[in-house]
């Protein structure tokens, strides 16, 4: 499949009160670490979570990355489509590219949309958001190469990645199971950028030059020590100025993150 999901989480009722289904699921991540995450208690591995929630008896799948396919297969097995809630679902297209900052700088987003491009003065790796952060739709073009330090030997890496939220997120999750998130992706894509760089994705899909998402889970891949870092040498002093100017807000803040990840797993 030419356009991958790269993330999504759904949730779904468990119709099985013996709870011998979540416990099916479970046994597919033996060797994973329990956990708890918005009030879902279960077990994570390799990018894959299966949860229950007791109070209104519900199980989440969330994954990333080449767990997505793996979460996918679980859902079209346990849940049986009743009543399935996708809230997110992340779609994307990697592909090698000579320049990848120069594809970027010339992309073209419709003035229809918010949009904002992210430069480094000194280092390559440019971004472009196209649409807002809470939109049901949002496309991000970015120099794969320069965020996870992998590189095809002759150029870089770019991805173009739609996040899909709410109902569009149910839609693409159809799509892509049905076959069809090709043409559900190039037809949001086509909204937001110009007629060439549009023709560019659209050209790399029609000849299959899409790289797998695995050639970036590898122990070569630095972006998770740079997302790090970018956390406690962007977002932690930011946070830290923001509570001398509205410390309710970001002790509210704190609070909700405890809770969506404090949850204590017995």
């Amino acid at each position: 499949m030419t356009v991958q999901c790269d993330y999504f989480v759904a949730t779904f009722p468990c119709m099985d009160k013996t709870g011998l289904v979540f416990q099916r699921m479970l046994s597919q991540l033996q060797n994973g670490r329990d956990m708890a995450f918005r009030g879902f208690v279960g077990r994570q591995l390799d990018g894959l979570f299966f949860g229950y929630r007791h109070y209104d008896d519900r199980i989440i799948v969330q994954a990333v990355g080449t767990a997505a396919n793996k979460g996918i297969a679980a859902i079209m097995e346990y849940s049986a489509d009743k009543a399935l809630s996708v809230a997110r679902f992340d779609a994307q297209v990697t592909f090698p590219v000579d320049n990848a900052d120069n594809i970027i700088l010339f992309a073209v987003p419709n003035k229809r949309y918010q949009a904002m491009r992210i430069s480094n003065l000194r280092e390559r790796g440019e971004t472009l958001y196209v649409g807002s952060a809470t939109s049901a739709y949002r496309l991000r073009v970015y120099n794969k190469s320069a965020q996870s330090g992998i590189t095809p030997g002759k150029g870089e890496y770019i991805r173009f990645e739609i996040v899909f939220r709410n109902t569009l997120a149910d839609s693409a999750y159809k799509a892509y199971t049905e076959g069809n998130i090709e043409a559900y992706f190039v037809g949001y894509l086509s909204k937001m950028l110009d007629t060439v760089t549009l023709n560019t994705v659209r050209y790399v899909l029609d000849k299959n030059m899409t790289i797998s998402p695995e050639l970036f889970e590898t122990d070569n891949n630095d972006s998770l020590g740079r997302t790090k870092m970018w956390l406690e040498n962007v977002v932690m002093p930011c946070i830290q100025k923001l509570y001398l100017r509205d410390p309710d807000y970001v002790s509210g803040l704190l609070d909700r993150l405890d809770k969506m990840i404090g949850d204590s797993v017995e």
